[in-house]
């Protein structure tokens, strides 16, 4: 997939400038760069302190995980392969955890910060406890809508981004993932389709009677290309 560009406003991440000058040079393994990375991102979004992710994190984080391989096997050797490096590499420090199932392992950025926390670990002056289990990643409708496109149909255009960013806002959520699901199983996978579909459940109603003229959907349909933006609950 073509990258389309970088937002005009989104998440910004911090990266110490020492992974450029320091880091960066020195790697070799693209999964270690990826691991690194994501553990950056993932500490810094957390609160609260000490700031930590464990490898259950790490693997339930879609972007990283969907990056690492083909497969979940080749995941898992990369994610391995990965910490192990950043590790070995003073990137990232590494302290034991106990918990259920067996030891489990906290990373933490080799900052002011994440050493302060190991030191204060090690010394058995805090306790770092149970490693909590991640929160579902929650995505962002045009997140969303974005990979039904690539899941059903495939590559994604600028322009074609464009009118998925419309049609989210014109449609309920429920009828955009079950009308791609219909393409999906009528073999017509193309947005054209998807899009007539969304047309006719707003004109006719849906195909088990429910939901006939969706208020919201029909104001955008009849007001130009997609109409004004309404919003609903």
């Amino acid at each position: 997939m073509k990258f389309s560009g970088f937002p005009e406003r989104s998440e910004v991440t911090s990266i110490p400038a020492a992974f450029f000058t320091e880091v960066l040079p020195a790697a070799n393994d693209l999964a270690e760069l990826k691991v690194i990375l994501s553990v950056l991102r993932g500490v810094k979004r957390k609160k609260g302190s000490p700031r930590f992710l464990t490898r259950g994190e790490l693997r339930a984080t879609p972007e990283l995980w969907s990056g690492l391989g083909a497969n979940d096997s080749q995941r898992e050797e990369a994610l391995t392969r990965g910490l192990n490096r950043a590790v070995e590499r003073g990137v990232l420090l590494a302290v034991s955890l106990g918990g259920e199932g067996g030891p489990q392992t906290a990373y933490f950025i080799n900052d002011p910060e994440g050493r302060r926390a190991v030191d204060l670990a090690r010394a058995g002056a805090i306790d770092l406890g149970r490693p909590v289990a991640p929160e579902p990643q929650r995505e962002t409708k045009e997140s969303n809508i974005f990979a039904l496109y690539e899941e059903t149909i495939g590559l994604l255009t600028p322009t074609i981004a464009e009118e998925l960013k419309e049609a989210e806002t014109a449609y309920p959520p429920a009828w955009v993932r079950d009308a791609f699901r219909v393409a999906a199983e009528s073999n017509k996978r193309s947005w054209r389709y998807v899009h007539a579909i969304l047309d006719r459940w707003t004109a006719e109603g849906r195909d088990d009677g429910t939901d006939r003229g969706h208020p919201a959907a029909k104001a955008r349909r009849f007001g130009g290309r997609y109409g004004p933006v309404v919003h609903w609950r």
